[in-house]
């Protein structure tokens, strides 16, 4: 999938029904408060929490978004989302925390950026696995392999980890504790945790689960 995203010159983002895009046209000529409100209404559509939209809207050249029957391209979208949310979308260092208050539609549009602008440092490995975990899918294992597409083709964890259909999430998790424990040595305890707590939660795991394997 990721190879036919990233050969394609542009790709059509179909949000879903209604009219926040045809809202979100208006409010740009107003600006302000109301543009962040149009932001707000279209950032809550499902949509932006699919897994696999996320290699959909960062690999292909040019997007289009369309929503009812109203389109917008994507580079007046982003000009619009800068505009209202300068510090969100270039705050690249965040910590690893579900908490913070950062929509998943700015996620998105500052990933989508990061990918655009070559003089930007690549998304580490553990920042995409972490923003994946909030992501919705039909099969947990997908949060993980849906953003091996965009990682860095020099990190380990494309030698770790492959889409494996035949192996349990709790295999799957143990690859990435592993990975993600070596990434971390002599580096933050805090940022590994929260990572591993938030892995285990995506994939439905607890401790006392009858998969744990030995």
């Amino acid at each position: 999938m990721s190879d036919i995203f990233r050969r394609a010159e542009s790709a059509a983002l179909c949000i879903g029904t209604g009219n926040a895009l045809s809202c979100l046209l208006n409010a740009a000529t107003l600006g302000g408060e109301e543009l962040r409100q149009a932001i707000k209404v279209l950032g809550a559509y499902a949509y932006w929490y699919r897994t696999w939209i996320v290699q959909e809207l960062v690999l292909p050249r040019h997007l289009s978004l369309n929503c009812g029957s109203d389109t917008m391209d994507w580079a007046h979208f982003q000009d619009l989302i800068i505009q209202v949310y300068p510090r969100e979308i270039t705050a690249v260092h965040e910590e690893l925390n579900h908490s913070e208050t950062i929509p998943q539609l700015l996620r998105l549009v500052r990933r989508r950026i990061m990918h655009e602008v070559v003089a930007w440092d690549p998304p580490s490995s553990a920042r995409l696995l972490y923003e994946a975990c909030i992501l919705q899918c039909s099969d947990l294992r997908d949060k993980v392999y849906a953003m091996l597409a965009l990682i860095h083709s020099d990190d380990d964890i494309l030698n770790i980890v492959k889409p494996d259909y035949s192996q349990s999430k709790f295999s799957l998790f143990l690859k990435l504790q592993h990975y993600l424990k070596d990434l971390f040595f002599d580096n933050s305890e805090l940022h590994l945790f929260n990572i591993l707590t938030a892995l285990l939660e995506a994939f439905g795991i607890s401790i006392e689960d009858e998969e744990v394997e030995a």
